[in-house]
């Protein structure tokens, strides 16, 4: 049985979440450059991403469980 911890890094393993993550990082770094709080949008796709796979994790803990 797997724990919690490696479940939920296996949920980042994807390829379209890594692509979605090295883009909002890239972002990041381009709003830094910025005056807006562009660097809003950038932590509210890293939440969304956290959120997403806590959700998973939990249900394949569940599952497993």
């Amino acid at each position: 049985m797997e724990s919690f911890h490696e479940l939920l890094a296996r949920q980042f393993e994807d390829d379209q979440v890594m692509t979605l993550m090295w883009a909002a990082f890239m972002y990041l770094i381009l709003s830094c450059f910025s005056k807006d709080m562009a660097y809003v949008e950038t932590l509210t796709i890293y939440g969304g991403l956290f959120f997403a796979a806590i959700i998973s994790a939990c249900c394949d803990y569940i599952k497993e469980y």
